[in-house]
């Protein structure tokens, strides 16, 4: 348990590759530089404001995303459509805009597990319930 606020020299280490700081109590905005990660696990925090674009930073190796459980608001970044290499999304028991921002989108073509708290997202990725 850490609490407020986040280490933002964490971001300074650019060969992390796992990050699971959940639980942590954290707040504030999501932190945004992570080039090189694979699974961020950030859930279960008091992060507040929207997700930054600058998150998909490591589009090509993010492979697991979980930020459920947080005070998060606003819609979904669209270049998360653009990651192929995202197996798994966290997004539920946040304040998101879900149906407006992923509901068209093609989730399915790559996406294994997806719990993202929207039940009308279930014809674009299996929602494994919460």
């Amino acid at each position: 348990y850490f609490g407020d606020p986040f280490p933002a020299w964490l971001g300074s280490l650019t060969n992390l590759k796992y990050l699971d700081l959940s639980g942590n109590h954290f707040g504030g905005n999501l932190p945004n530089k992570f080039p090189n990660l694979q699974l961020l696990d950030l859930s279960e925090n008091k992060f507040e404001g929207s997700i930054p674009n600058e998150l998909w930073e490591s589009k090509n190796r993010l492979v697991a995303l979980f930020l459920q459980g947080n005070e998060l608001i606003g819609s979904i970044p669209s270049d998360l459509q653009n990651l192929p290499s995202l197996k798994e999304l966290h997004l539920y028991g946040n304040n998101l805009d879900i149906e407006s921002s992923l509901c068209s989108w093609r989730l399915s073509d790559f996406l294994v597990e997806c719990n993202i708290g929207c039940d009308c997202c279930d014809s674009i990725c299996v929602d494994s319930g919460e």
